[in-house]
């Protein structure tokens, strides 16, 4: 009761004051908390702000609410802040870039490469049921239907889809060939190669 007291004899910009403060208090140690992180997004990227640290990247985009779901912080100091509501704006004549994202941004579809994978030791490791007609957009869905935090859907040699945490251990690859059986006009991997989406 006390605390309510303290805050209703606060002036508006006292409040704002002490709302960035509590922020600012949370954001430094646990961004990893509060976003997740997602390497490599095929994104572009528009309209940058400044901003000293990534921690205070963090605080505009919190700032924005539900204007800002995800965001891009670089070494030249450039926010970009990016709302995931619809589909992130992606284009074929991106560049792969580090985003982070609150755990309830929805970045499902974001293309992400093609991989190389070795059948002993997986690099997404949960393999779905088979999905009949497959297509990257099926294979998302049943990574995000399994609802165990998987942030990534490998579709490989036409017909496999794989959900992961992590991705990448192998490096990229070129061996992503194979039409998709729901739709021949994309790519669902490749004999050892796994076409890698956002969840």
């Amino acid at each position: 009761m006390k605390t309510i007291t303290l805050m209703s004899s606060l002036t508006p910009s006292m409040k704002t004051g002490w709302i960035l403060l509590l922020i600012f208090w949370r954001t430094p140690t646990s961004i990893g908390e509060i976003y997740n992180y997602h390497d490599n997004i095929i994104i572009d990227l528009i309209s940058a702000t400044f901003a000293q640290s990534i921690q205070m990247c963090a605080i505009h985009c919190a700032m924005k609410s539900n204007q800002c779901t995800c965001f891009h912080y670089n070494s030249l100091n450039e926010c970009y802040l990016l709302n995931t509501a619809g589909r992130l704006p992606q284009s074929r004549g991106s560049t792969g870039h580090a985003l982070y994202c609150s755990s309830d941004a929805s970045i499902g579809g974001a293309y992400l490469g093609c991989f190389a994978d070795v059948y002993w030791d997986r690099d997404l490791h949960k393999l779905t049921a088979t999905v009949g007609a497959l297509t990257p957009q099926a294979c998302i869905d049943a990574c995000r239907n399994l609802d165990q935090g998987y942030l990534y859907a490998g579709l490989q040699n036409g017909g496999g889809c794989h959900c992961g945490t992590n991705y990448g251990k192998y490096g990229p690859s070129t061996s992503c060939d194979k039409a998709c059986p729901g739709d021949s006009t994309q790519i669902c991997g490749g004999y050892n190669a796994n076409n890698i989406y956002a969840v």
